[in-house]
């Protein structure tokens, strides 16, 4: 996979192109890792959603970033 950036300069006045400047960069990688992260949250979230207890997670804030299906079933 590439990430294409072209940008292109020219001259309004005299309707010419000046030049054309690109750059081609592979991002594979990044997009593999991305895909991979991706399939792992998966994994623990399917993990987290398969037990019966309760569960929660807070960010660094204490703000309530995610609850399962168990404690979601505990407190209605």
């Amino acid at each position: 996979l590439c990430n294409l950036l072209i940008k292109i300069v020219s001259d309004f006045e005299n309707e010419k192109l000046k030049k054309v400047v690109g750059t081609i960069q592979d991002i594979t990688d990044r997009k593999n890792a991305e895909l991979e992260l991706q399939i792992t949250q998966r994994k623990i979230e399917a993990v987290i959603e398969s037990i019966t207890d309760g569960f929660f997670y807070l960010d660094n804030k204490w703000n309530l970033i995610y609850v399962n299906g168990g404690l979601e079933k505990l407190i209605k």
